[in-house]
């Protein structure tokens, strides 16, 4: 679908200043979107977490505003079992007969579609994505937002762009714009939203001709999201300040260490990718028994399910947290949350 042929002329792309200000309206229209995204999100893990699972994950300080699990029933080691691999099969069904590009975790289709599609996103993906990415949180699925709103962002510029038949160049630009507005919005984090969009294209480069559009629209979406859902950060961090410097190498180690573990947990998640990938199952089947293997870890570990924000957000209050199933509590806790 593309604007009359009559009106194409006033709305059609003409410069550097055109992008801005169509950059500026896919910031407002990400802003709405991760609104009604988190909104349904939220809404889904109240229901399920509170009244199935029986499981409070805890909410970040920058969600407060959604209400998270107002009531929490009796532990239901059943529906911790089989509710992931029951959301895994909706989504299996969504991304085999309904939209394959909404599997993944939404960078690599983003990705794929910034290099070898000219920036082409489908319309429907940002619709399908956002469903998928509820039913595989809202189930228990241990995931994050951050690909999946970046993937729903791109898929609004690009549909933008295709409505005012902008070239090539244009439409990765607004693509890119659209991801910045969705991870602005979301992660409350304007500046980071716009740098991260312009660098994850690239393994050693950054697309500069496209940061000021970026930058205006996770701007205009960050606004947009919190004038509705408050502003302020994700987490709620207490004030700190550094007293002694002898702990700075600590910090260097720690920064040493997470790129360590970084490194092998993207080698591991494309291994069992591959894995999966080569299982006898038909293609709709394979995330049920992904989450078929979720549950069975929750049921052990449940503090692996959802996304994990609401367990950092207690973590970071000084909350003494202590594991439901084996007792532990302090590093060994911690270590588990990493490991499992």
């Amino acid at each position: 679908m593309r604007i009359p042929i009559g009106l194409s002329s006033v709305f059609s792309i003409q410069g550097p200043r055109s992008i801005y200000v169509y950059s500026l309206f896919i910031g407002l229209l990400s802003g709405f979107g991760a609104y009604g995204f988190n909104s349904a999100l939220t809404w889904t893990e109240s229901f399920t977490f509170g009244n199935l699972i029986g499981y409070d994950p805890g909410t970040p300080a920058g969600d407060l505003h959604f209400h998270s699990v107002d009531k929490v029933g009796e532990l239901s080691p059943l529906w911790i079992l089989f509710l992931p691999a029951i959301g895994g099969l909706l989504v299996g069904i969504i991304t085999s007969f309904f939209c394959q590009e909404a599997q993944g975790g939404g960078t690599d289709s983003l990705i794929h579609a910034f290099h070898f599609n000219e920036g082409k996103i489908s319309t429907k993906v940002p619709f399908y994505k956002a469903l998928a990415t509820i039913l595989t949180l809202g189930s228990g699925g241990s995931g994050g937002k951050e690909g999946p709103t970046a993937q729903i962002g791109a898929g609004f510029g690009s549909s933008l762009a295709n409505l005012l038949g902008a070239g090539a160049r244009a439409r990765r630009t607004l693509m890119l714009a659209g991801t910045a507005g969705g991870l602005g919005a979301i992660f409350r984090a304007p500046l980071g939203g716009a740098i991260t969009a312009v660098e994850m294209v690239y393994q050693e480069d950054i697309e500069s001709d496209s940061l000021v559009p970026c930058i205006l629209s996770s701007v205009t979406a960050y606004l947009t999201y919190t004038s509705i859902a408050g502003s302020g950060s994700i987490f709620s961090v207490k004030e700190y300040s550094l007293n002694d410097y002898r702990h700075i190498p600590l910090y260097i180690v720690l920064g040493l260490l997470c790129y360590v573990v970084g490194y092998f947990f993207v080698k591991v998640y494309h291994w069992v990718q591959d894995i999966f990938s080569k299982l006898p199952l038909p293609i709709f089947l394979k995330p049920a028994f992904g989450g078929l293997i979720v549950g069975c870890i929750a049921l052990l570990f449940p503090e692996v399910l959802g996304s994990g924000f609401g367990l950092i957000q207690r973590m970071i209050n000084g909350e003494v947290l202590t594991s439901t199933s084996f007792g532990f509590s302090g590093p060994f806790f911690l270590l588990a949350v990493a490991i499992f």
